[in-house]
């Protein structure tokens, strides 16, 4: 039978303790958070953080950060956030927050989640670029949004989210405007609101998942600019800023199917479902940024057999271990096989029982299959996607009431980083439970 071309790569069995390192194998669990962590945790990564960018209030972000954890803890976050209840209960001014927050904020919450995975021992073994689906208030007319009558109100993301080996969690973000009236390469395009974004935030709103793919990565490679420029920030301190490059940031890019377009019926937050390795453009722009990545094509019949010579030239392998698998661990593939298309760099993943087949697309990777393996691999299980739509209900970022793309922005910064505390703060009390 025909797989559904809309299904997501098949979740394989999760790891199990026989694989090396110290990992927290289960799923997130809010009741282990101690509330009087935060302040531990956030501190220092907001202090180095606003060092490196060099601009923005340590005080205040620290201040906003840490009430949005509480706010996060106790779930009124995921009911919907304004930037007016964050700053009264902070006790800062809402006035300082609109003038001085929005310009660099997304680089320090991208620095600060960083600091928090590698002062917290866990290291970035590859970047998730995913996209995130959440209901919105059918008020909502931000960046994004496209209210069609009869349809679920939504909004998407893009997001690039450092992964580690049971964890992962969003550092930067950005409304996802492809297939919507503010994708300006659509037929649908709305010209008026287009020129009042791009006169709000300076610059036209991206329109092809390429375009959001590129903005990403600039505020990734700004960011590590950055750390380099910096490098006597980390003096003194626990983390050297070369530990912090090498377990902070990585050059490897997975990227499974992404929800993309309007929803054409209620209950869904997309109209579509995207495949990244067919999107050619999305190809380029990795290619350009130096980015190897693995990105999924879709799923294949079960009637598809990579050793038949009509179905192109492929080669069955034996990847062998990857120099992941002491991040990751072991890919602990039984009962899969792997299949090579070195001529269009096509990795197909076939597991025999159940038959179920999957293609993947290999960026800069030919060489080094085992390290595409292995990627594609983790991704399968259950642990990275789970971390970024259980952060994305938690934050409540679908539901955020803020004036203008700025505000969303600053808004959206804040919970990232509170966020990152909370999985830092949950990691670290399962691990002193044994």
């Amino acid at each position: 039978m025909p797989i559904d071309p809309t299904s997501s790569p098949t979740p394989e069995p999760q790891p199990t303790a026989r694989e090396p390192g110290r990992r927290v194998l289960q799923p997130f669990n809010r009741a282990l958070v101690a509330p009087a962590s935060a302040a531990t945790i956030i501190a220092p990564a907001v202090e180095i953080a606003v060092g490196l960018v060099g601009t923005g209030d340590q005080y205040r972000i620290k201040q906003m950060v840490e009430t949005a954890f509480r706010m996060m803890y106790d779930g009124r976050c995921a009911e919907g956030l304004t930037i007016e209840d964050l700053c009264a209960e902070a006790r800062i001014g809402l006035g300082h927050v609109r003038d001085h927050f929005a310009d660099d904020l997304i680089l320090i919450a991208d620095v600060a989640v960083r600091l928090m995975h590698a002062l917290d021992n866990r290291g970035v073994a590859y970047e998730q670029l995913t996209t995130i689906g959440v209901p919105c208030r059918r008020s909502y007319n931000g960046l994004g949004a496209d209210q069609i009558r009869n349809a679920a109100a939504a909004i998407r993301f893009m997001a690039l989210a450092p992964t580690g080996s049971e964890r992962s969690a969003t550092s930067i973000d950005l409304p996802l405007t492809e297939g919507t009236r503010d994708d300006h390469t659509s037929s649908r395009a709305d010209a008026a609101r287009l020129k009042h974004f791009e006169d709000e935030i300076g610059v036209r709103p991206p329109g092809t998942l390429a375009e959001h793919a590129g903005m990403l990565l600039r505020w990734h490679n700004e960011t590590r600019v950055r750390t380099n420029a910096n490098r006597s920030l980390f003096a003194g301190r626990a983390l050297s800023a070369e530990q912090f490059i090498a377990s902070g940031f990585s050059d490897l890019i997975v990227a499974g199917p992404m929800p993309s377009g309007v929803p054409r019926r209620r209950r869904e937050t997309a109209g579509d479902v995207l495949f990244p390795g067919l999107q050619h453009e999305l190809i380029a722009t990795l290619e350009d940024y130096k980015r190897k990545a693995v990105l999924y094509r879709g799923p294949l019949s079960g009637r598809y057999d990579p050793a038949r010579s009509s179905h192109g030239v492929f080669e069955l392998i034996e990847p062998g271990p990857s120099h992941l698998e002491g991040v990751l661990g072991s890919a602990d593939d039984w009962g899969v096989e792997w299949y090579w298309s070195p001529a269009d760099e096509r990795l197909v993943r076939r597991a025999v029982d159940p038959v179920r087949i999957e293609d993947w697309r290999v960026v800069g990777l030919a060489d080094d299959l085992a390290t595409a393996v292995a990627l594609i691999s983790h991704r399968l299980r259950l642990w990275p996607q789970a971390c970024i739509e259980r952060a994305a209900s938690d934050s409540g970022i679908g539901l955020l009431q803020a004036r203008g793309v700025q505000s969303h922005a600053v808004l959206r910064a804040i919970l990232r980083m509170a966020n990152a505390a909370m999985v830092s703060a949950e990691r670290r009390a399962r691990l002193a439970r044994g």
